[in-house]
């Protein structure tokens, strides 16, 4: 026996099932089975495609979808075959399609409810997720100038501080979290600077005052050595002879002039004194020749 059923499909088991899909229009389904004979018999049955009106759907998502506590995310959303629109939270009808900014406290879940005339509806959803920030501890810094004082003189705290909302400084009291004060310490006294965060978180610094019980005296002035110059062993060429002194122009002319009168009398002198000893040895030999002549006589 043999069995086969049209349109569309052809030959399928004597007995069984089978599913046909993408039917767009009524269709009529005839099975014809065939004995051994070759005796035939049909069986039909038919499938009615009703049209539907389409019905409605939306699309919701966010940007971004992780935010840290305070941010905000907007919301975009569409629809199609829908009249109206519904959001939760804040809980109010949208239009059909648009944007809008949204501010979680915590993780939220964001549902789109859009209908269409006949009362259908559809659903959308998406989630925006909420990061807590963790508090930033505070920090701080103090500063003492100068920190060596005496007696009635005064030295200016300096501090600073960071993610701090309240600052107060022992011996002083309440401060701002950063700034300067002029403080005169009658004792050597340490400064405590106390800084909390809004969270309450705190932190402490420290810097000391010392007072000197002696007055301060500053070390003297250092200044660098001084030195005579050195200048390099000169010759004037107006020496004349060269005598190893140097009086100046004057000085040296008057020297040389000296030296010149000097020779010049000695000069001079040897002159005189020749002359001198000519007209005595004249005077001599004038004599030794009377005594030759007086001895022949």
């Amino acid at each position: 026996m043999s069995a086969s059923i049209s349109p569309n499909i052809g030959s399928v088991a004597v007995n069984g099932s089978q599913t046909v899909s993408n039917i767009t229009s009524n269709v009529t389904y005839t099975l014809t089975v065939v004995s051994a004979s070759g005796q035939s018999a049909q069986c039909q049955t038919s499938i009615v495609v009703q049209v539907q009106p389409n019905l409605p759907s939306c699309v919701l998502s966010a940007s971004p979808t992780s935010i840290n506590q305070g941010g905000s995310s907007v919301l975009s959303w569409s629809s199609t075959n829908a009249t109206s629109a519904f959001l939760s939270p804040p809980g109010n009808s949208v239009a059909l399609s648009g944007s809008q900014t949204v501010y979680p406290a915590g993780t939220t879940t964001y549902v789109l409810t859009v209908t269409d005339s006949q009362g259908r509806s559809a659903v959308c959803q998406t989630t925006v997720v909420v990061n807590p920030i963790t508090p930033q501890a505070p920090s701080c810094t103090l500063s003492a100038n100068p920190m060596v004082i005496s007696p009635g003189q005064s030295s200016t705290l300096s501090w600073s501080s960071t993610n701090a909302v309240s600052a107060f400084l022992s011996s002083i009291g309440a401060v701002a979290p950063y700034g300067s004060l002029s403080v005169n310490p009658t004792i050597s006294t340490t400064y405590t600077l106390t800084v909390t965060s809004s969270s309450g978180q705190t932190a402490i610094c420290q810097t000391a005052i010392s007072v000197s019980q002696y007055p301060i005296i500053p070390p003297p002035p250092i200044y660098p050595p001084k030195y005579p110059p050195i200048y390099p062993p000169t010759v004037s060429l107006h020496q004349i002879p060269y005598t190893g002194f140097d009086y100046g122009p004057v000085g040296n002319t008057l020297y040389l002039l000296a030296l010149g009168l000097l020779g010049a009398g000695g000069g001079y002198a040897i002159f005189f004194s020749s002359g001198k000893i000519a007209r005595r040895m004249r005077n001599v030999r004038h004599q030794i020749d009377e005594v030759l002549n007086r001895t022949t006589a």
